[in-house]
């Protein structure tokens, strides 16, 4: 039989270290034994729970179920388990309040048939050398979790109202720039659908800076977006919007956030949008609000066969037509080197410019090229679209009436997914 101990001092309040660390949800945040769950994770933990967990040592997998022998919140707690052939595993965790935060102690024991004589000696070393790791771990889990915990006291909170008054000539410059065909768009008579982001886009990360910690500001990804269309915009409105952010998930590739944005004239409300954020790479180990609404492709839906699929070809200047009909500079849509050196291959279109380009698609084979038709238009964006290359948006039925689905690709690719689009009736 093999013991092991090791401490480590923390930064952190004792509450927020346990919060952490016992968690099951956050395991493979510090559990450097983690490989995979193998049962359902329960959302708590008790006297008695059990869970089944692929670990590894020496390299070498190993699947135990724990049992919880003691849980004694929010100081500590004592789980064991056995693997495969005999291998037990026990480990007692405990959290200490400090003057300078808290203390984390970690031992462990292990015993097994195999576990003796040299081979025993060599998992004594190496699983010394592993615990090491592991509450050196802890620690940075701990912490990390503290310092850029995410804010719930920002959730729900509206931002200040933004003034935007639409002109034809805006309208005119973005149908331009997203190569819509439509004639009421392209004379300015009425904004193409996608324009809806333009009077918001520049306020659209406010309410995020309430709730998610600035040093992960840069780790945000747009993931999805969904427009709901009560009124269209027409040259002339004054725009008056706001928006809050409703509540995030924690993933284990990340965070996805939902930030819920209104736009008003006097006449009231024009539309609604759902915009979900990805932050990269850091779980908040929680799910806390409300999401977006959903809009997931059902695959049995191709069984009804495809509706319509529109071919575009996305221009080699198409950025820098877009970038200032937008309003969006982002430098990875406009500098090659700056692009490459954030990992891309050069250039990337705007995706909502790609998602204008789903638009008009939809709007020419559904509606007659009617916008006043279009109810709901949502998009998963999956991959970026290179300038240069070209398009095709394909359109299927869905069981619910005058609701459509549709995806787009860049040859074998999919660059949108998850596509909906809901069509009103024509006008009489």
């Amino acid at each position: 039989m093999g013991e092991l101990t090791s401490t480590r001092e923390l930064p952190v309040r004792a509450e927020h270290a346990w919060a952490v660390i016992s968690d099951p949800n956050n395991f493979e945040k510090w559990l450097t034994l983690h490989v995979k769950w193998k049962s359902d994770v329960p959302a708590s933990i008790s006297e008695g729970s059990q869970m089944t967990e692929v670990v590894s040592m020496m390299g070498m997998p190993n699947t135990i179920t724990w049992n919880v022998d003691e849980y004694d919140a929010p100081n500590a707690m004592a789980i064991s388990g056995t693997g495969m052939v005999g291998v037990k595993l026990s480990i007692w965790l405990e959290v200490t309040p400090t003057d300078g935060g808290s203390r984390f102690d970690l031992s462990a024991a292990f015993e097994g048939q195999m576990i003796v004589g040299a081979l025993g000696k060599a998992i004594e070393k190496q699983g010394g050398a592993e615990l090491e790791e592991l509450c050196g771990q802890t620690r940075r889990a701990v912490v990390m979790t503290a310092v850029l915990g995410f804010n719930a006291d920002g959730l729900g909170v509206w931002t200040e109202e933004t003034r935007f008054e639409v002109t034809r000539e805006r309208l005119v410059a973005y149908a331009e720039a997203t190569n819509d065909p439509i004639a009421a768009h392209r004379a300015g008579d009425v904004a193409s659908p996608v324009f809806a982001i333009v009077p918001v886009f520049e306020s659209l990360m406010e309410p995020a800076l309430e709730v998610v910690p600035i040093p992960l500001i840069g780790k945000i990804l747009h993931g999805e977006q969904d427009f709901r269309f009560h009124q269209v915009i027409r040259p002339g409105d004054v725009l008056l919007s706001r928006a809050r952010m409703t509540g995030w998930q924690g993933l284990p590739n990340g965070t996805a956030c939902c930030v819920h944005v209104e736009s008003r004239t006097e006449s009231g409300l024009v539309n609604e949008q759902f915009v979900t954020f990805f932050v990269r790479g850091f779980d908040t180990g929680d799910s806390v609000g409300d999401l977006a609404p959903g809009h997931r492709f059902d695959d049995d839906w191709r069984a009804s066969g495809q509706v319509a699929a529109v071919d575009a070809h996305i221009d080699e200047d198409q950025t820098f037509r877009y970038s200032p009909a937008s309003g969006d500079p982002m430098p990875i849509h406009l500098d090659e080197e700056f692009a490459k050196e954030m990992g891309l291959p050069g250039i990337i279109a705007h995706g909502l410019c790609t998602m204008a380009f789903t638009s008009w698609a939809v709007l020419t084979e559904l509606a007659d090229s009617d916008v006043t038709r279009l109810r709901r238009l949502a998009v998963r964006f999956a991959k970026p679209v290179l300038p240069g290359q070209d398009i095709k948006t394909s359109i299927f039925a869905t069981p619910t009436a005058n609701t459509f689905a549709f995806e787009t690709s860049a040859g074998d690719e999919l660059v949108i997914k998850d596509g909906l689009v809901q069509i009103g009736p024509a006008a009489q």
